[in-house]
């Protein structure tokens, strides 16, 4: 059973983890990841984690070194509603690396699909409920080439097409980058302004 409890810890190693995952990842990965030297860095995991194995982000309970008191991870709907809560003015966007416009089971008049070019993204707007950002976070596998990016537009910009366009033009602001760590039990977190709160203890519980 996952972990419905969570916390965000500092963790200095999360930006070097983050930054080599996004240099890998689609082209919103590669445009943000220059930037992103400076942010603030955390691991995020169950909230009874061992401390000792928050810098390895690379392994979770595969290698012995459970996260939990099960090995099982996060619930995906808790990590939601602490981005909702974190971040309410933030287009919420996922990578989905997998997968093709041109693949047959792609509906590419979905209204949360992004096509740019080759590439696919699935988003959340500002406002989107907890069932909405959670089925945003389950787009795509965590163990592999997982990135969430937050987006802040100016005033008057719409989010379509290409996000690396807006933020390549200054018309979007990246506020921070998820990242998929310890082989899907957990993440690495980079944010451009400090969080809010730390310790996640219940789905719409926290302290500060």
């Amino acid at each position: 059973m996952a972990s419905s409890e969570f916390k965000v810890e500092r963790e200095s190693a999360a930006g070097p983890y983050v930054r080599k995952s996004l240099r890998k990842g689609l082209h919103l990965a590669r445009v943000c990841e220059p930037e992103t030297a400076d942010w603030y860095s955390y691991a995020v995991v169950p909230i009874d984690a061992d401390p000792r194995y928050h810098a390895d982000f690379r392994y979770g309970r595969n290698r012995g070194q459970r996260l939990d008191g099960t090995g099982s991870g996060i619930r995906k709907e808790v990590v939601a509603s602490w981005l909702i809560d974190q971040f309410p003015e933030c287009h919420l966007v996922i990578e989905i690396p997998m997968e093709k416009p041109s693949d047959p089971h792609v509906d590419l008049s979905a209204p949360n699909l992004l096509v740019c070019g080759e590439e696919l993204f699935e988003h959340c707007p500002p406002g989107s409920g907890i069932e909405e950002v959670t089925l945003l976070l389950l787009a795509h596998i965590p163990q592999w080439g997982y990135h969430v990016f937050g987006l802040k537009l100016s005033e008057g910009s719409q989010l379509e097409g290409c996000p690396a366009d807006l933020v390549e033009a200054g018309l979007a602001s990246v506020q921070f980058v998820l990242v998929g760590a310890y082989d899907g039990e957990g993440f690495a977190l980079l944010t451009r302004e400090k969080p809010k709160k730390t310790v996640v203890l219940r789905l719409g519980m926290g302290e500060d």
